[in-house]
């Protein structure tokens, strides 16, 4: 979930794990929902991302993991953002 402006705008994302090894995961964009003051403004599923980027599944590669620090990052490797 992300929010902008104290909450003011919101949108939600529900991912679905389809793959899961030791050192990835990999995610599926099941809904995607915006909210505007509370109020639902739009609501897609599955069918609405097929064909578009959104559609692509999303693998995180786990770098780093223990007790207290765990360092990931997308299928961009070390190219791309560390989380």
């Amino acid at each position: 979930e992300t929010r902008v402006l104290g909450g003011t705008f919101q949108i939600s994302r529900r991912y679905d794990v389809f793959g899961l090894t030791r050192t990835a995961i990999d995610l599926d964009l099941m809904e995607s929902e915006s909210r505007l003051f509370g109020f639902r403004i739009s609501c897609n599923d599955r069918e609405d991302f097929e064909g578009t980027v959104q559609g692509q599944p999303l693998e995180i590669q786990v770098l780093y993991l223990d007790t207290d620090l765990c360092i990931c990052t997308t299928g961009a490797g070390l190219d791309g953002p560390l989380h």
